[in-house]
């Protein structure tokens, strides 16, 4: 680690972000389980639970935001550049 300049990164941090983001590009729980080498999808997702709950609680407000959109009204999703402001 400390040849790639990340010493204060651990392996297992590496192996939960690219398990993260895995599960945020859609990518079948079961893949990642085989990835991440988890004798079963139960343990990943466990593990990426609290993840997979945020994504859902996302993409609803992300749908929601294009709904309004859609009927021509003003907002933003929570967690989002407000795109109004003037920087």
């Amino acid at each position: 680690m400390a040849k790639a300049g990340l010493e204060a990164v651990s392996i297992h941090t590496l192996r939960h972000t690219a398990g993260a983001w895995m599960l945020e590009a859609g990518i079948d729980l079961t893949i990642i389980t085989q990835f991440l080498g988890h004798s079963s999808t139960k343990i990943t997702e466990r593990v990426y639970a609290k993840l997979k709950t945020e994504l859902s609680t996302r993409l609803t407000e992300a749908s929601k935001a294009l709904e309004t959109l859609g009927r021509g009204e003003r907002g933003t999703v929570a967690g989002s550049p407000n795109l109004d402001q003037r920087v």
